[in-house]
């Protein structure tokens, strides 16, 4: 497979997505500022737009190369020679043990019904943020229930908690978006997100940093994280 984890932000966007969601997606950093919403509608033409770009088997592939990027390797016995791909349904065989599999599997995304491109769309949205991404915006843009965006909200920050590689020269803590309404029992998730934006600021690859963490954490219920 080709090393993904090379490519820029930049650069890993555009191969997953067309030019006007891309648009859509960088909107919300002047909307974050401005209190602007982004109409509901939005999110039914933008799964239009996707679908006819192939974005959905487009980020299944790029989270299969981040994840995987020496080859994929049975999740059961961990052999990685003797793998074949079904295509159609989006999963592995391993023909040694006979266990079949996805990307999702293992990660924050198994347990989820969402398309992978609409967590990959809200984690660029949310990276690419100077001040924050609120649930109500990444709802509009996707075209998804508040309770939804708001699971996806903070299990992203619950990535940015985790960097994924070296770490970078503290800077001046951006301001936190929309800081009102925001409980104490949730408190720790938004200061975490400031931090991974005042650190990563000029990082090229924080998309990518994003998506490993995301790769790399647990799948977690609704209940466990707003317990």
């Amino acid at each position: 497979m080709n090393d993904a984890r090379r490519l820029t932000s930049e650069r890993a966007i555009r191969r997953l997505f067309p030019a006007s969601v891309i648009r859509q997606a960088r909107a919300l950093r002047s909307e974050g500022r401005s209190g602007t919403r982004t109409a509901d509608a939005g999110g039914r033409v933008l799964a239009s737009e996707v679908s006819r770009f192939g974005s959905e088997a487009k980020c299944r592939n790029y989270l299969e190369q981040l994840r995987w990027p020496d080859g994929v390797s049975c999740l059961r016995c961990g052999a990685g020679n003797s793998i074949a791909r079904i295509e159609k349904r989006g999963q592995f065989e391993c023909r040694g043990c006979g266990y079949q599999f996805s990307v999702r599997v293992g990660t924050v995304f198994q347990n989820s019904h969402l398309p992978l491109w609409k967590w990959l769309l809200a984690a660029y949205a949310m990276s690419e943020s100077e001040s924050g991404v609120s649930a109500h915006r990444i709802k509009g843009m996707l075209g998804v229930p508040y309770k939804t965006a708001w699971y996806l909200c903070h299990r992203i920050r619950e990535a940015m908690r985790d960097p994924v590689g070296p770490a970078r020269k503290p800077r001046p803590p951006d301001r936190l978006g929309h800081p009102t309404n925001i409980s104490q029992k949730h408190r720790a998730r938004y200061i975490d997100e400031i931090a991974f934006r005042s650190s990563n600021r000029g990082n090229p690859y924080r998309f990518r940093d994003i998506l490993l963490g995301l790769v790399r954490a647990g799948s977690l219920p609704y209940s466990e994280l707003t317990a």
